[in-house]
Protein backbone atom coordinates (compact mmCIF):
# COMPACT_ATOMS: atom_id res chain seq x y z
CA UNK A 1 0.00 0.00 0.00
CA UNK A 2 1.40 3.75 -0.96
CA UNK A 3 -0.16 6.87 0.22
CA UNK A 4 2.31 9.72 -1.27
CA UNK A 5 0.26 12.75 -1.18
CA UNK A 6 -2.51 14.69 0.34
CA UNK A 7 -5.09 13.44 -1.79
CA UNK A 8 -4.42 10.14 -1.68
CA UNK A 9 -4.26 9.89 2.25
CA UNK A 10 -7.84 11.31 1.75
CA UNK A 11 -9.00 9.02 -1.35
CA UNK A 12 -7.67 6.10 0.84
CA UNK A 13 -10.05 7.03 3.45
CA UNK A 14 -7.22 7.81 5.81
CA UNK A 15 -7.96 10.87 7.37
CA UNK A 16 -5.99 10.29 10.46
CA UNK A 17 -2.65 9.46 8.44
CA UNK A 18 -3.15 13.41 7.33
CA UNK A 19 -2.70 14.71 10.90
CA UNK A 20 0.43 12.89 10.44
CA UNK A 21 1.85 14.17 7.04
CA UNK A 22 1.01 18.19 8.55
CA UNK A 23 3.11 17.06 11.32
CA UNK A 24 5.67 15.73 9.30
CA UNK A 25 5.21 19.16 6.62
CA UNK A 26 6.18 21.20 10.06
CA UNK A 27 9.31 19.25 10.29
CA UNK A 28 8.71 17.01 13.37
CA UNK A 29 9.18 13.01 12.34
CA UNK A 30 6.02 10.89 12.55
CA UNK A 31 8.29 7.44 11.71
CA UNK A 32 7.13 4.35 14.11
CA UNK A 33 10.57 2.18 15.25
CA UNK A 34 10.73 -1.63 14.17
CA UNK A 35 13.55 -3.42 15.11
CA UNK A 36 13.82 -7.18 14.30
CA UNK A 37 15.93 -9.55 16.21
CA UNK A 38 16.59 -12.47 14.70
CA UNK A 39 17.55 -15.83 16.58
CA UNK A 40 20.87 -15.71 15.77
CA UNK A 41 21.80 -12.22 17.16
CA UNK A 42 21.48 -9.27 19.90
CA UNK A 43 21.69 -6.52 17.61
CA UNK A 44 18.59 -5.40 16.08
CA UNK A 45 17.79 -4.23 12.17
CA UNK A 46 16.14 -1.31 12.83
CA UNK A 47 13.20 -0.45 10.22
CA UNK A 48 10.66 2.84 9.94
CA UNK A 49 7.50 3.12 9.07
CA UNK A 50 5.39 6.57 8.39
CA UNK A 51 2.70 6.86 10.82
CA UNK A 52 0.90 9.10 7.88
CA UNK A 53 0.43 5.49 6.32
CA UNK A 54 0.20 3.37 9.14
CA UNK A 55 -0.14 2.97 12.82
CA UNK A 56 1.53 0.26 14.84
CA UNK A 57 -0.47 -2.86 13.84
CA UNK A 58 -0.78 -1.99 10.27
CA UNK A 59 3.30 -0.98 9.91
CA UNK A 60 4.02 -4.68 11.09
CA UNK A 61 1.80 -5.97 9.19
CA UNK A 62 3.39 -4.01 6.29
CA UNK A 63 6.50 -5.79 7.00
CA UNK A 64 5.64 -8.99 7.60
CA UNK A 65 4.98 -8.88 3.65
CA UNK A 66 8.58 -7.95 3.04
CA UNK A 67 10.04 -10.46 6.09
CA UNK A 68 8.30 -13.28 5.94
CA UNK A 69 6.05 -13.40 2.87
CA UNK A 70 3.47 -16.25 2.72
CA UNK A 71 2.77 -16.44 5.99
CA UNK A 72 -0.46 -14.90 7.89
CA UNK A 73 -0.92 -13.66 11.48
CA UNK A 74 -4.17 -12.85 12.95
CA UNK A 75 -4.76 -9.21 12.98
CA UNK A 76 -6.09 -8.02 16.49
CA UNK A 77 -9.45 -6.80 16.42
CA UNK A 78 -10.98 -4.14 19.17
CA UNK A 79 -13.34 -6.38 21.97
CA UNK A 80 -14.69 -3.37 23.39
CA UNK A 81 -18.15 -1.91 21.36
CA UNK A 82 -18.20 0.93 23.78
CA UNK A 83 -19.68 4.36 22.22
CA UNK A 84 -19.46 7.42 23.11
CA UNK A 85 -21.38 9.16 25.79
CA UNK A 86 -22.00 12.09 27.53
CA UNK A 87 -20.24 10.86 30.80
CA UNK A 88 -16.96 10.59 28.38
CA UNK A 89 -17.30 13.93 26.70
CA UNK A 90 -17.62 15.20 30.05
CA UNK A 91 -14.60 13.99 31.69
CA UNK A 92 -12.20 15.15 28.59
CA UNK A 93 -13.72 18.17 28.74
CA UNK A 94 -12.80 18.90 31.83
CA UNK A 95 -9.07 17.01 31.96
CA UNK A 96 -8.60 19.40 28.48
CA UNK A 97 -9.56 22.20 30.64
CA UNK A 98 -7.18 21.97 33.89
CA UNK A 99 -4.36 20.16 32.24
CA UNK A 100 -2.01 20.55 35.07
CA UNK A 101 1.56 21.67 35.96
CA UNK A 102 3.95 21.52 33.50
CA UNK A 103 6.09 17.88 34.03
CA UNK A 104 9.77 18.99 35.47
CA UNK A 105 11.00 16.94 32.91
CA UNK A 106 9.61 19.73 30.42
CA UNK A 107 11.38 22.75 31.98
CA UNK A 108 14.47 23.60 30.38
CA UNK A 109 14.78 22.05 27.69
CA UNK A 110 16.55 23.01 24.02
CA UNK A 111 15.01 22.01 20.66
CA UNK A 112 17.66 19.74 19.07
CA UNK A 113 16.65 18.40 15.42
CA UNK A 114 20.07 17.05 14.29
CA UNK A 115 20.43 14.87 17.04
CA UNK A 116 18.58 11.39 16.87
CA UNK A 117 16.00 9.84 20.12
CA UNK A 118 17.59 7.71 21.99
CA UNK A 119 16.60 4.18 22.00
CA UNK A 120 17.04 1.00 24.60
CA UNK A 121 15.13 -2.08 24.81
CA UNK A 122 14.60 -5.66 26.63
CA UNK A 123 13.63 -9.24 25.32
CA UNK A 124 12.25 -11.68 27.49
CA UNK A 125 12.28 -15.74 26.92
CA UNK A 126 8.90 -17.50 26.61
CA UNK A 127 9.02 -18.65 30.00
CA UNK A 128 9.70 -14.96 30.95
CA UNK A 129 6.82 -13.70 29.43
CA UNK A 130 4.37 -16.28 30.92
CA UNK A 131 5.62 -15.50 34.28
CA UNK A 132 4.39 -12.06 33.21
CA UNK A 133 1.21 -12.93 31.92
CA UNK A 134 0.92 -14.99 35.00
CA UNK A 135 1.97 -11.87 37.51
CA UNK A 136 -0.85 -9.82 35.47
CA UNK A 137 -3.81 -12.42 35.96
CA UNK A 138 -2.82 -12.55 39.81
CA UNK A 139 -3.52 -9.29 40.33
CA UNK A 140 -6.62 -9.28 38.61
CA UNK A 141 -5.34 -6.50 36.05
CA UNK A 142 -4.57 -7.03 31.94
CA UNK A 143 -1.18 -7.45 31.08
CA UNK A 144 -1.21 -4.06 29.09
CA UNK A 145 -2.13 -2.20 32.39
CA UNK A 146 0.40 -4.24 34.34
CA UNK A 147 2.70 -2.67 31.65
CA UNK A 148 2.00 0.62 31.60
CA UNK A 149 1.95 0.70 35.27
CA UNK A 150 5.33 -0.76 35.55
CA UNK A 151 6.63 2.06 32.74
CA UNK A 152 4.79 4.77 34.67
CA UNK A 153 6.66 4.04 38.22
CA UNK A 154 10.04 3.66 36.64
CA UNK A 155 9.59 6.85 34.74
CA UNK A 156 8.50 8.57 38.51
CA UNK A 157 11.81 6.84 39.76
CA UNK A 158 13.97 7.86 37.25
CA UNK A 159 12.80 11.16 35.22
CA UNK A 160 12.57 12.93 38.68
CA UNK A 161 9.08 13.91 38.44
CA UNK A 162 8.29 14.41 42.24
CA UNK A 163 4.19 14.15 42.67
CA UNK A 164 2.98 15.35 39.72
CA UNK A 165 0.60 13.04 38.17
CA UNK A 166 1.75 11.76 34.63
CA UNK A 167 -0.20 11.70 32.09
CA UNK A 168 0.14 9.19 29.11
CA UNK A 169 -1.47 8.89 25.82
CA UNK A 170 -2.59 5.09 24.83
CA UNK A 171 -3.58 4.10 21.41
CA UNK A 172 -6.39 1.84 20.97
CA UNK A 173 -6.90 -0.25 18.04
CA UNK A 174 -10.70 0.02 16.43
CA UNK A 175 -9.98 -3.10 13.62
CA UNK A 176 -13.42 -4.74 14.31
CA UNK A 177 -15.00 -1.84 15.27
CA UNK A 178 -14.70 0.42 12.41
CA UNK A 179 -13.99 -0.37 8.52
CA UNK A 180 -11.19 1.32 6.86
CA UNK A 181 -10.62 0.80 3.44
CA UNK A 182 -7.04 -0.71 3.89
CA UNK A 183 -6.35 -3.35 6.91
CA UNK A 184 -2.98 -1.90 7.87
CA UNK A 185 -3.86 1.84 7.54
CA UNK A 186 -4.46 4.21 10.76
CA UNK A 187 -7.55 2.65 12.59
CA UNK A 188 -5.52 3.65 15.78
CA UNK A 189 -7.57 6.24 18.39
CA UNK A 190 -6.65 6.89 21.72
CA UNK A 191 -6.68 7.16 25.52
CA UNK A 192 -5.03 9.67 27.93
CA UNK A 193 -4.73 7.99 31.48
CA UNK A 194 -3.18 10.00 34.28
CA UNK A 195 -1.17 8.01 36.46
CA UNK A 196 0.85 8.70 40.01
CA UNK A 197 3.17 7.93 41.99
CA UNK A 198 2.36 4.54 44.38
CA UNK A 199 -0.82 4.20 42.74
CA UNK A 200 -1.72 0.45 42.64
CA UNK A 201 -2.11 -1.64 39.50
CA UNK A 202 -5.78 -1.80 40.41
CA UNK A 203 -6.24 1.10 40.53
CA UNK A 204 -4.57 2.27 37.24
CA UNK A 205 -7.03 -0.91 35.55
CA UNK A 206 -10.03 0.46 36.98
CA UNK A 207 -9.25 3.93 35.52
CA UNK A 208 -8.20 2.82 32.07
CA UNK A 209 -11.64 0.30 32.18
CA UNK A 210 -13.45 3.30 33.39
CA UNK A 211 -12.28 5.31 29.98
CA UNK A 212 -12.83 2.72 27.71
CA UNK A 213 -16.95 1.87 29.00
CA UNK A 214 -17.52 5.49 28.61
CA UNK A 215 -16.08 5.26 25.14
CA UNK A 216 -13.81 7.85 25.40
CA UNK A 217 -11.74 6.54 22.67
CA UNK A 218 -14.39 6.47 20.18
CA UNK A 219 -14.73 10.45 21.29
CA UNK A 220 -11.35 11.54 20.61
CA UNK A 221 -11.33 9.82 16.86
CA UNK A 222 -14.59 11.28 16.60
CA UNK A 223 -13.61 14.61 17.35
CA UNK A 224 -9.89 14.39 15.00
CA UNK A 225 -12.30 12.84 12.15
CA UNK A 226 -14.62 16.41 12.70
CA UNK A 227 -11.57 18.30 12.79
CA UNK A 228 -10.39 16.41 9.82
CA UNK A 229 -13.01 18.45 7.79
CA UNK A 230 -10.86 21.81 8.59
CA UNK A 231 -8.67 23.33 5.98
CA UNK A 232 -5.23 21.83 5.44
CA UNK A 233 -3.93 25.36 6.72
CA UNK A 234 -6.44 25.59 9.22
CA UNK A 235 -4.93 21.55 11.01
CA UNK A 236 -1.35 23.08 10.17
CA UNK A 237 -1.92 26.20 12.48
CA UNK A 238 -3.77 24.34 14.97
CA UNK A 239 -1.13 21.59 15.26
CA UNK A 240 1.62 23.86 15.89
CA UNK A 241 0.29 25.29 18.67
CA UNK A 242 -0.21 21.85 20.15
CA UNK A 243 2.92 21.35 19.85
CA UNK A 244 4.28 23.78 22.38
CA UNK A 245 1.73 23.24 25.03
CA UNK A 246 3.92 20.87 27.67
CA UNK A 247 1.21 20.10 30.17
CA UNK A 248 0.10 17.47 27.64
CA UNK A 249 0.81 13.83 27.83
CA UNK A 250 4.30 13.22 28.94
CA UNK A 251 4.83 9.35 26.83
CA UNK A 252 2.82 7.20 24.90
CA UNK A 253 3.11 3.55 25.73
CA UNK A 254 1.16 0.76 22.85
CA UNK A 255 1.28 -2.49 22.92
CA UNK A 256 0.72 -4.30 19.64
CA UNK A 257 0.16 -7.60 21.18
CA UNK A 258 0.70 -11.00 20.60
CA UNK A 259 2.17 -12.81 17.34
CA UNK A 260 1.38 -16.13 16.18
CA UNK A 261 0.62 -17.65 12.82
CA UNK A 262 -2.18 -18.59 11.66
CA UNK A 263 -0.65 -21.49 9.20
CA UNK A 264 1.40 -23.34 12.33
CA UNK A 265 4.68 -22.40 10.22
CA UNK A 266 7.76 -22.92 11.56
CA UNK A 267 9.48 -20.74 14.72
CA UNK A 268 12.70 -19.00 13.10
CA UNK A 269 13.33 -17.23 16.59
CA UNK A 270 14.10 -13.66 17.69
CA UNK A 271 11.88 -10.89 18.36
CA UNK A 272 10.46 -8.08 16.81
CA UNK A 273 11.12 -4.56 18.69
CA UNK A 274 8.31 -1.37 18.51
CA UNK A 275 8.19 1.84 19.47
CA UNK A 276 5.55 4.90 19.01
CA UNK A 277 7.09 8.72 17.71
CA UNK A 278 8.01 11.29 19.85
CA UNK A 279 7.61 15.09 20.10
CA UNK A 280 8.89 17.80 21.59
CA UNK A 281 5.24 17.62 23.90
CA UNK A 282 5.38 14.03 24.27
CA UNK A 283 9.28 13.10 24.75
CA UNK A 284 8.36 9.54 26.00
CA UNK A 285 7.50 6.90 23.95
CA UNK A 286 7.28 3.05 24.80
CA UNK A 287 6.46 0.07 23.01
CA UNK A 288 5.74 -3.37 23.51
CA UNK A 289 5.26 -6.90 21.02
CA UNK A 290 5.03 -10.52 22.16
CA UNK A 291 6.11 -12.29 19.12
CA UNK A 292 5.54 -16.17 18.80
CA UNK A 293 5.20 -15.92 22.98
CA UNK A 294 8.10 -13.79 23.47
CA UNK A 295 7.84 -10.49 25.08
CA UNK A 296 10.25 -7.52 24.03
CA UNK A 297 9.64 -4.07 25.53
CA UNK A 298 10.99 -0.61 23.89
CA UNK A 299 11.59 2.77 25.17
CA UNK A 300 12.76 6.10 23.53
CA UNK A 301 13.49 9.79 24.78
CA UNK A 302 13.50 12.41 22.48
CA UNK A 303 16.75 14.79 22.07
CA UNK A 304 15.24 17.83 23.50
CA UNK A 305 15.80 16.15 26.99
CA UNK A 306 19.74 16.86 27.58
CA UNK A 307 20.46 13.55 29.22
CA UNK A 308 18.03 11.09 26.82
CA UNK A 309 20.55 8.66 25.99
CA UNK A 310 20.93 7.91 29.76
CA UNK A 311 16.87 8.21 30.90
CA UNK A 312 16.08 5.86 27.83
CA UNK A 313 18.38 3.09 29.79
CA UNK A 314 17.31 3.87 33.32
CA UNK A 315 13.96 3.98 32.09
CA UNK A 316 14.07 0.53 30.61
CA UNK A 317 15.89 -0.74 33.84
CA UNK A 318 13.83 -0.13 36.03
CA UNK A 319 10.83 -1.28 33.93
CA UNK A 320 12.27 -4.22 33.12
CA UNK A 321 13.34 -5.13 36.95
CA UNK A 322 9.66 -4.35 38.33
CA UNK A 323 8.89 -6.89 35.58
CA UNK A 324 11.66 -9.62 36.43
CA UNK A 325 11.36 -9.27 40.47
Amino acid sequence: MRLDSHNSDSQNGDRMGEWFTILEELGKSSAIQYGRIDGTTSAPRWLERSHSQFDGIGGLLNLLESEEPGTSYPIPQQRNYAKASAGGFARIAAAQMFRGRVHPLMIGREVVTQRPSAKNWATFTNAETTKILDMAKAKGVSVNTLLLHELAQATFAHARLGEVPVRWMIPVNLRGVLNQPHVQQNHSTYLEVITRPRQTPTALHLSIQGAMNRGEHRIFWSVLSLLSGRSWTWRKRFLQKQMHILTGCLGAFSNLGNWNSNDGSPDCGGHWLFCPPVALCQPIGAGCVTWRGRMALMVQVDSSISQHDDLASELIRGWVSKLRN
